[in-house]
């Protein structure tokens, strides 16, 4: 499966950050206000946005952290963006 669709969610750029760095440990991002690149498994689609699941093998083991989060496209979500692909 490759990948379908880029997401921009700055931090190294073109480094792929996984949805568990992106999630943190605590209430709230340690990356909250920059824009970073993820990837991940689409496992749902809403009217303003997707959910993304962190590819299997890829988890961190953390039980701490989160291996999934909602994308917020405001709008309707990119046509690659469907359940099952893998996006970045």
């Amino acid at each position: 499966m490759g990948v379908a669709w880029v997401l921009r969610v700055p931090w190294a750029f073109g480094e792929v950050v996984p949805i568990h760095v992106i999630q943190g440990t605590g209430h709230r991002s340690p990356l909250e206000g920059q824009e970073v690149t993820t990837r991940g498994v689409v496992t749902a689609i809403k009217r303003n946005g997707y959910f993304l699941a962190t590819p299997v093998g890829e988890e961190d083991g953390d039980l701490r952290t989160s291996e999934g989060l909602f994308v917020n496209t405001e709008s309707t979500p990119p046509s690659p963006a469907r359940v099952g692909n893998l996006v970045e």
